[in-house]
């Protein structure tokens, strides 16, 4: 399972005066073959050599590009298995002689990339798009706790109490059936509290961002009434679910939920931006987020997921526009780069601001696909 800190080290992988590929393959369905990829990577190979000449000059160069090819060839033909997985992202520069590979847990356009930096983006959406999950099932007796991350599911957690059964009615005026029931109530109690310890401890360790929570619903919800405040206001969802359910259902229920909370959570997002806006404490589009971007402005740059743009960039100092003319900060010419969203993303993220996808919004696609929320007004 790639990390975060994985993305971080790739963003550091750069080399002026040697090409790096980056490739990205995504499964189709349930039954990818080898001989599928095999193809798909001799398409996408075929398709680049046609621009090679103009995107590479240098003999040294072209002659790195060659051979990061036919190493690619090789492993997707002889060493990747895609038995368990969905997805793929290879990095190689043998100029630099730089490889790393990253199994994906879910499908991600086929793509490949040259360019001095490696094409991180597909990446960054991949982190946006699957939060960390905590989910705990729990009823009277028996507690279950999952972490859910990048699509895959890992049980960390099982508690089970004995509670005493609930004996015959009797004694003097029932007082002896009362005190039974006390008994079994402050039994259920310690019960949840040794679970609410149980997954507050999971949260100091693991931080999830959300928690969705499990079981019948009269039982969690009277488990919702011990939970400490901030495991309450992690709470994003909850479900109907047999304490005995696989990991697999488990996973496919807690996904509808996270996939509801990330479309509504989009949506607010996009009215904040267009609201910020007219306070002049954001910006839309592609050229007022790269001038936003220049002063240092950006707190959280939002994007749509497949919005996409070419542009250029400084090789010296790093500088972004839309067209390949001189620097206007070291004179220097600029390059052209395939997408300059993944390079803003990059640059954002350098400067400590945050990355925020959208999907699937139409009211983003007409605000131009990419906006920034500013750190002080404009």
């Amino acid at each position: 399972m790639i990390s975060f800190k994985q993305i971080e080290e790739l963003m550091k992988a750069q080399n002026e005066n040697a090409p790096l590929v980056s490739l990205y393959l995504g499964a189709n369905g349930n039954n990818y073959i080898k001989r599928d990829s095999e193809l798909v990577v001799k398409d996408l190979i075929k398709e680049k050599d046609k621009e090679l000449e103009a995107l590479t000059p240098d003999k040294e160069k072209r002659a790195s590009l060659e051979r990061d090819f036919e190493k690619i060839r090789q492993f997707i033909k002889n060493d990747f298995d895609w038995k368990g997985k969905k997805g793929l992202a290879l990095f190689s520069s043998s100029a630099s002689q730089f490889w790393q590979v990253y199994p994906l847990p879910r499908p991600v356009k086929n793509t490949l990339v040259i360019d001095r930096t490696p094409y991180i983006r597909p990446l960054i959406a991949l982190f946006d798009e699957y939060r960390r999950l905590g989910i705990v099932l729990v009823d009277k007796i028996k507690a279950r706790i999952f972490e859910v991350f990048l699509g895959e599911i890992e049980e960390h957690t099982e508690i089970i109490d004995e509670i005493p059964r609930k004996g015959k009615a009797g004694g003097y005026k029932g007082y002896e059936e009362h005190r039974i029931q006390r008994h079994l109530t402050e039994e259920v109690h310690r019960h949840f509290k040794r679970v609410n310890d149980a997954l507050m401890d999971f949260f100091k360790l693991y931080h999830f961002d959300s928690l969705v929570l499990g079981g019948h619903r009269s039982d969690f919800s009277e488990f919702e009434s011990e939970l400490h405040p901030s495991l309450k206001e992690r709470i994003t969802g909850r479900l109907e679910l047999d304490l005995h359910a696989s990991r697999e259902t488990v996973l496919e229920k807690a996904m509808s939920v996270e996939q509801a909370v990330h479309k509504e959570y989009s949506e607010k997002l996009v009215k904040r931006l267009s609201e910020l806006t007219g306070e002049r404490m954001a910006v839309t589009g592609i050229l007022a987020t790269l001038t936003v971007h220049r002063r240092g402005q950006i707190h959280n740059l939002v994007v749509s997921n497949n919005y996409q743009v070419p542009g250029a960039k400084c090789s010296s100092c790093g500088y972004l526009d839309q067209e390949s003319r001189e620097c206007p900060v070291c004179k220097k010419p600029l390059h052209q780069i395939p997408d300059l969203v993944d390079d803003l993303i990059e640059s954002v993220v350098s400067q400590g601001g945050k990355v925020e996808y959208v999907w699937d919004n139409q009211q983003m696609k007409q605000l131009g696909g990419v906006g920034a929320i500013l750190r002080f007004k404009m």
